[in-house]
């Protein structure tokens, strides 16, 4: 994780991870510690082969109210259907959109973030 100047938090997931929980829940007490306590707008690259759990889904869409937006980037047809599914089933309290590059991601989440400062 790394959170840049320009308030994107960016998350890579790691190839074969197995996500559940207690990753979540470990997770968003490293934000916390990098002084992360505000709001914030996330690029999470998730172009990597990973697994996340049911709970892993419940635990990190609680943590939804934290963000201003999530942009995904993904060129897995897999991943973006199970994204959009977790979308569908859990509705995260922020806007969430898949991509299939950075570029197209991070402009997307500057326009979440111009759209909450009006």
């Amino acid at each position: 994780m790394h959170y840049g100047d320009d308030g994107i938090l960016r998350v890579k997931i790691m190839e074969g991870a197995v996500i559940g929980r207690e990753q979540v829940k470990m997770q968003m007490e490293t934000i916390e510690r990098m002084g992360i306590h505000i709001p914030h707008l996330a690029l999470v690259d998730a172009r990597n082969d990973f697994t996340i759990t049911k709970d892993g889904q419940e635990t990190a869409a609680a943590y939804y109210h934290m963000r201003i937006a999530t942009a995904v980037v993904t060129g897995n047809p897999v991943t973006r259907m199970l994204s959009n599914a977790y979308v569908d089933i859990f509705k995260p309290a922020s806007p969430v959109r898949l991509f299939s590059n950075e570029k197209d991601a991070e402009a997307w989440l500057i326009k979440q973030m111009t759209l909450v400062r009006k």
